[in-house]
């Protein structure tokens, strides 16, 4: 499971390695959402959630074009 809830675009868990490599775009979750999470999506359009307050997500989001 990657903690994705595909009809509201929540985060209910948070994946616990992310490689930055492996992803082309992110995107934030929902305000709505009851946990914070960005959401990672690779090139197969498969989506990861990740906690936003964990330093390596805080790097990947530098290095990755945000998608809306």
């Amino acid at each position: 499971s990657t903690g994705f809830e595909e009809s509201s675009d929540c985060c209910f868990s948070y994946a616990s390695r992310i490689k930055c490599s492996k992803f082309v775009y992110y995107f934030p979750t929902s305000g709505s959402c009851i946990k914070p999470g960005i959401i990672f999506v690779n090139k197969k359009g498969n989506r990861v959630c990740a906690n936003p307050s964990d330093l390596k997500v805080q790097k990947c989001i530098k290095v990755l074009r945000p998608n809306s």
